[in-house]
């Protein structure tokens, strides 16, 4: 009987430690996320995607010719897609590091051969462990900041990428120059935009996936963001006007917060639009993919949308160059974004309602003639920031 007893209590101890083993595993790796290969049609396809946690990425072997590309934001991972897409081009493999949230933005992609990706909960898990990342960065070619902004700038210096050469930062705002301390830096050609912005290289990252140009639904549709400090009224407006004419169509309203919603309609229109917050990115590719148009709701004499056309750009433009959905613009705005009458509807501060009336009515050819320039105005943008991208590099060689 002792010697049973005894043989139990070695036994429970035995699978105890296995549970804390196990439980030990979870919480400090986390496990695989697997993510299933979503329904497609002809027209899209998609790759099957996981990632492992970014602490396993210090137990990992980096090739050589490898690039790091860090998303240490919750946004701006619709850019991710598109500077992956540039050094896979140019023959390097890619590792990417971002939040949770941000595996779907390569949704889009036929395949993830030579992508690695790795995925964090808390920001702060690159200082508990930053001795061991400074050790596993200088493994890479080149190493990517995709978000710079000062908020961050603990976590910068906790990973050396200031002082490293081969440290490439993207910033997203202007003011982010001095505040991050690397305005002193602007002449290594190691400082990129996403628009023309001075002193910085100009790389726009709009790719996400083999988009095919298609023909206009019958019943038109616009996509458009739900975002702060934006005029609807003139949609509101435009919108009851067609709507008395009988005109089809629909608008599709996505954004992070109900800025605009259902509330702010008369009950005549509710069926004319569809809202969507919070979504993921395969939401939001779908419904982009889904729409004719993107309205780019910028406005010259609106509070704080001048910033724009000077020192930032919208992410409405990067889903219009890589989904090729012709745009709704004001004219004054176009320029900045490459953008004419050839690729776009520009509109000014009196017209919306007869350019959004215009795009309805487009014919099928006229709607493809639109998408083919558009194609060329991407392909021209994808040339101008795979040049400076060269630029860097060999900077930095």
């Amino acid at each position: 009987m002792k010697l049973f007893r005894k043989k139990y209590v070695l036994l429970f101890s035995f699978l105890i430690c296995l549970q804390i083993i196990y439980f030990k595993e979870e919480f400090s790796k986390e496990n695989i996320i697997k993510i299933p290969k979503p329904e497609t049609s002809s027209s899209i396809k998609s790759a099957s995607l996981h990632s492992n946690s970014v602490i396993h990425l210090l137990n990992c072997n980096i090739k050589n010719n490898t690039v790091l590309i860090i998303e240490p934001s919750g946004y701006h991972m619709e850019c991710t897609p598109g500077y992956t897409k540039y050094f896979l081009d140019l023959g390097y493999n890619v590792d990417i590091i971002f939040e949770n949230s941000g595996i779907n933005s390569l949704w889009l992609f036929n395949s993830l051969e030579n992508i690695r990706l790795f995925t964090f909960y808390k920001l702060s898990t690159f200082s508990d462990y930053s001795k061991e990342f400074q050790l596993i960065l200088k493994n890479y070619s080149y190493i990517i900041l995709e978000s710079t902004e000062s908020s961050k700038n603990q976590t910068y210096e906790d990973l050396g990428l200031f002082k490293m050469n081969n440290t490439i930062f993207v910033v997203h705002e202007i003011e982010y120059f001095n505040s991050t301390g690397i305005s002193n830096i602007y002449n290594q050609n190691r400082i990129w935009s996403l628009g023309n912005i001075k002193n910085t290289l100009y790389v726009n990252p709009h790719y996400f996936g083999d988009i095919k140009i298609r023909n206009k639904n019958k019943r038109t549709k616009f996509f458009i963001t739900s975002s702060p400090k934006r005029n609807y009224k003139d949609l509101m407006l435009a919108a009851k006007k067609m709507k008395n004419e009988n005109l089809d169509f629909e608008v599709i309203v996505i954004g992070k917060e109900k800025i605009f919603s259902k509330k702010d309609l008369p009950g005549e229109l509710k069926e004319n639009f569809q809202f969507k917050y919070r979504v993921k990115f395969k939401q939001l590719y779908k419904a982009v993919f889904s729409s004719d148009y993107i309205i780019i709701n910028l406005y010259p004499n609106y509070k704080n949308n001048d910033i724009f056309r000077k020192e930032r750009l919208t992410g409405a433009s990067q889903l219009a160059f890589g989904f090729l959905k012709p745009p709704l613009i004001h004219e004054s705005f176009a320029e900045f974004y490459n953008m004419s009458s050839n690729n776009s509807f520009l509109f000014d501060s009196h017209n919306f309602y007869e350019i959004m009336r215009e795009a309805i009515l487009l014919s099928d050819e006229e709607y493809k003639n639109k998408q083919r320039n558009l194609i060329k105005l991407s392909n021209s943008l994808y040339k101008i920031s795979m040049n400076n991208i060269i630029k860097t590099l060999n900077s930095i060689l």
